[in-house]
């Protein structure tokens, strides 16, 4: 994604990307880990903008049961992180869920959180260690209710209020085969439609995302996903927070 780097007029630093279409957020869970990370001292450090605050066994304690949660394995091991406060952490508590999904993404990236994965097929192996990872990647997915028989896709979706998507293993899928049949791994993920963005209860036969969609014909669509996998026993499994092409 292309990036343009401002000076604003504080004086201050920023790369400015074109605009994500996030057309799917579940601002509760976003909001809910992200208070899990921060919550315990977002308000202590805003309290003091521009000082140094003793939050930092605060944010090592919230870190360390987001990873006990995450990996049985070792949870003080990558719990060692400092935390010095500046002008700009003070917008925290203020900033809607997108803000503070970019800034739970670029905190975990800056600390290389074990959990954190922009990759799918390493985060697969990771969750078989029986473990949950956060994604963040760009990959493609088909929707299920496409190639349903005799189905229009979008009553077929307005019936479920829901998008069923599938993950795309590219290397075994064949289109001569029934479907899925050959997929390796099998990677569902359902997104509400009550969780769309804007919030919508009907999923409309002309809307920007139905367009979208029709123009890979329901089938390996290019998307970012953001959410948590799980290893579901039979099945992987992403529940989305948010999701954008």
């Amino acid at each position: 994604m292309a990036q343009n780097t401002i000076n604003t007029d504080e004086g201050i630093s920023m790369k400015v990307s074109m605009p994500k279409k996030y057309f799917y957020l579940d601002k509760i869970g976003i909001d809910m880990f992200f208070e899990q990370i921060f919550g315990s001292i977002t308000t202590e450090i805003t309290d003091g903008v521009g000082k140094k605050k003793k939050g930092d066994v605060g944010i090592n304690a919230k870190l360390g049961s987001i990873l006990k949660a995450f990996s049985p394995i070792d949870p003080n091991a990558n719990t060692n992180i400092g935390f010095e406060n500046s002008s700009s952490i003070s917008i925290k508590k203020n900033i809607d869920s997108i803000g503070r999904l970019d800034v739970l993404i670029n905190y975990l990236v800056e600390h290389k959180v074990e959990f954190y994965f922009s990759d799918i097929s390493n985060a697969v192996n990771y969750c078989n260690a029986g473990n949950s990872a956060f994604v963040n990647i760009d990959d493609t997915f088909d929707i299920v209710q496409w190639f349903l028989p005799n189905k229009n896709p979008i009553d077929a979706i307005n019936e479920d209020k829901a998008i069923s998507f599938q993950y795309c293993n590219q290397n075994s899928y064949d289109e001569s085969d029934s479907y899925f049949k050959r997929i390796d791994v099998k990677i569902p993920m359902m997104a509400s439609l009550n969780k769309f963005y804007p919030p919508r209860e009907y999923f409309g036969q002309t809307c920007h995302e139905a367009a979208y969609f029709r123009g890979f014909g329901g089938k390996k669509i290019k998307l970012n996903v953001i959410g948590q996998l799980n290893n579901a026993y039979e099945y992987f499994q992403i529940k989305p927070f948010a999701i954008s092409y």
